[in-house]
């Protein structure tokens, strides 16, 4: 009885559904009319009964069997196949169409905001071409490389002038060397707490660069070479390691830029213009500072308690010297 029950409403959820297959009356069973009494119909043998059971349960077993979609993953639970699927994080590098760059759109322009797939072999270069959707690619989007460790081995094309807030922050690139066919401006923290990042090689263009950019970096040198640079307040505060500035063009620092560095050692500054804010390069580790052609301005405190610096030239160009400059170095 309890079979037949079960049977029932399985029949009764596959026709609402319009699933329910076609059955077979069997042979010696009479279809039941309107006309019929109901003390009649329950008068079937019970061989016949079970008989409408058994080809039932046979055609929806048959129905089941061909055309179902699995919803295993990749549709190879049951299939025999030991092969691993293919992830959605590492793809060969052979096949271009899966290393496309990801991107959206921003007034008619393309920003880059990383890929969804990157490659397996480490030493792969990731190419982002100057168009995506038919669209320029003027941008890396904010955080579009954020924590990937890929992001050393990608290379943006020339059109791109901006790089939005951690745009590379805490990714594992090792250089900074963009060159843009124009300007670039990049916002805050764009390379900060880039473990790996050793040299930043910029020339020719004008960059501009928010606050805090290289902050918490393994920075050891810094050339910047015939460029109008613009940086922001604590933009390279606090590098360990940094060890060499070099720089010729137009430079201006926000507050506290290159604050407690303390073994950065070597500051050359090549007839630059300069417009240097406050405590600039306070408590940093120069022993040796020519500004004698140089022109431009030094914030207060810009050099101050730079206790290996001895010895410092300082031309007519410099027009104004804030309030403790030097305070704090060893004297002369």
């Amino acid at each position: 009885m309890k079979r037949r029950l079960y049977t029932a409403a399985l029949l009764c959820a596959l026709l609402m559904t319009g699933c329910a297959p076609e059955v077979d009356t069997p042979p010696n069973s009479d279809p039941v009319t309107e006309e019929e009494p109901a003390e009649e119909s329950s008068g079937r043998s019970e061989a016949d009964l079970d008989s409408m059971l058994d080809s039932l349960i046979e055609s929806i077993q048959e129905n089941n069997s061909g055309g179902h979609v699995s919803h295993t993953p990749a549709d190879t639970a049951d299939s025999g196949d030991d092969s691993e699927p293919v992830s959605t994080a590492e793809v060969s590098a052979a096949d271009p169409e899966q290393l496309q760059p990801v991107f959206e759109s921003q007034n008619g322009f393309a920003a880059v905001t990383g890929f969804e797939h990157v490659p397996a072999d480490p030493e792969a270069v990731l190419t982002v071409p100057a168009e995506l959707g038919g669209l320029p690619v003027t941008a890396v989007g904010r955080y579009g490389f954020y924590g990937a460790a890929y992001a050393g081995a990608v290379q943006l094309p020339d059109t791109v002038t901006e790089m939005d807030d951690y745009a590379f922050n805490g990714s594992g690139i090792k250089a900074f060397s963009y060159v843009p066919a124009e300007t670039l401006t990049a916002g805050n923290h764009v390379c900060s707490d880039c473990a790996a990042l050793e040299t930043v090689s910029l020339g020719g263009r004008a960059y501009t660069f928010g606050d805090y950019c290289f902050e918490h970096c393994a920075l050891q040198t810094f050339t910047s070479e015939d460029t109008v640079l613009t940086l922001g307040n604590d933009c390279f505060k606090a590098l360990e390691q940094l060890k060499t500035l070099t720089f010729s063009g137009e430079l201006t620092t926000g507050d506290s830029c290159f604050r407690k560095c303390t073994t950065l050692s070597e500051i050359t500054l090549n007839g630059s213009t300069l417009a240097l804010g406050e405590h600039s390069f306070q408590n940093t580790g120069v022993r040796e500072l020519d500004l004698s052609d140089c022109t431009g301005t030094l914030g207060a405190e810009c050099f101050a308690d730079c206790a290996e610096l001895r010895r410092v030239t300082i031309g007519e160009g410099i027009t104004s010297l804030g309030a403790y400059a030097f305070s704090g170095c060893p004297q002369p």
